[in-house]
């Protein structure tokens, strides 16, 4: 996996539509398990290398915080809602090599994200409050994935392989919880009577919002737009979709490498602060910008 780590880095970024400078790759995968039965002797603990591979595994009894980590985990990480553990990206049978097979754990605490990233054989801590969080994008090619997760002291990148789609969605669903608590209850009164019939739209809009299926609060599309005949295939189309909460920009298109593959990115932006500069730091089309302003006003015309 490490000297295909170029090639799928790549393929993975499909088009950088969304605007931002990245400060931190984090390495990720799979999906691990829920809370164990601490009565269950099947839950016992399992060693590092036998228990290795491209997922993210949720921290537990039965796979512990990798011993590199052990002297940073305080009692706040201990009572994370959501802690994680990020592979590094390496074969199995390269990982027999090393002593510490783990990147990053994650944690989701009560007031904050805690990043703990592997620099050789130390560890650096990386503090992010919710309120800091500015948005949160995931962006999915086949089995290549990634998480951006924008704050404004820069922005954090997970790639991921999209097997890991159930834990990315629950990780990032407490986040956005979290981060984006601010709620419009009013806004439905104004735009969600003038929302899409999902059935007119197109298959690949279809079937990501029944991925967000009934776990996720309502979300009301609003705006579509489609590429004509006459635009370059490398622009890709949106969706606009609006909750009490968020703003969701779907954005997907066609890739030029493989026939029949599409690439889909779902943007999560707060309603509370979508004025005109804050939305130009993601969004590079000026129609998708404007567009994004506009239900602003209406939010705030709701509030009133």
């Amino acid at each position: 996996m490490e000297k295909d780590r170029s090639h799928k880095e790549n393929s993975g970024q499909c088009w950088e539509y969304f605007q931002y400078q990245t400060i931190i790759p984090l390495q990720v995968s799979k999906r691990g398990l829920q809370e164990e039965n601490p009565g269950d002797d099947t839950f016992q603990e399992i060693p590092e290398i036998d228990a290795f591979g491209p997922w993210i595994l949720e921290i537990c009894k039965k796979y512990p915080t990798p011993p590199l980590f052990l002297p940073y985990i305080t009692e706040e990480i201990k009572q994370a809602q959501m802690l994680i553990k990020i592979p590094r990206n390496m074969d199995r049978k390269e990982a027999m090599k090393y002593r510490d097979l783990y990147d990053y754990v994650m944690g989701i605490c009560s007031k904050r994200l805690i990043i703990l990233e592997r620099v050789n054989d130390q560890v650096r801590e990386y503090s992010v409050f919710y309120s800091e969080v500015q948005g949160i994008q995931i962006t999915r090619e086949l089995l290549i994935g990634k998480v951006l997760l924008y704050t404004e002291k820069g922005v954090f990148q997970i790639p991921y392989n999209t097997v890991s789609d159930d834990i990315i969605k629950r990780f990032v669903k407490l986040l956005r919880e979290k981060s984006f608590a601010v709620d419009f209850p009013k806004v439905s009164e104004k735009l969600f009577g003038k929302n899409l019939d999902i059935q007119r739209l197109p298959h690949l809009f279809q079937t990501e919002l029944m991925r967000m299926g009934d776990a996720e609060e309502p979300f009301f599309p609003l705006y579509y737009r489609q590429i004509s005949r006459w635009e370059t295939s490398s622009m890709p189309e949106w969706l606009l979709l609006v909750s009490c909460r968020e703003l969701l920009i779907l954005l997907a298109r066609e890739l030029w490498n493989a026939n029949g593959i599409h690439s889909i990115s779902r943007l999560h932006l707060p309603l509370s602060r979508l004025e005109k500069s804050f939305v130009k730091k993601f969004v590079a089309d000026d129609k998708l910008a404007a567009v994004c302003v506009e239900v602003y006003q209406k939010v705030l015309e709701a509030s009133e």
